[in-house]
């Protein structure tokens, strides 16, 4: 059964795909490097930077090693 999630629902997953992408700019590599560094696919970093899939904890926790921070930093958002 699909979950329904809540406007506060996917705003909290456009923050944090907006601070993954920051995040990822500030390094200055691509989505091709973030994807190869999280070992999933480009398609998969667009999808989350753009807020348009709700990835698993596990996801996010290959994205922050990739990145270089601890897992807490891709949620502080304004």
């Amino acid at each position: 059964m699909p979950i329904n999630l809540t406007a506060e629902d996917r705003e909290i997953i456009i923050q944090v795909g907006l601070r993954v992408k920051n995040l990822r700019n500030n390094l200055g590599i691509s989505q091709d490097e973030l994807a190869l560094r999280a070992d999933t696919t480009k398609s998969q970093v667009f999808r989350i930077e753009h807020g348009e899939i709700n990835c698993t904890l596990a996801t996010l926790g290959r994205f922050a090693k990739a990145l270089g921070v601890n897992i807490k930093e891709l949620f502080e958002y304004d």
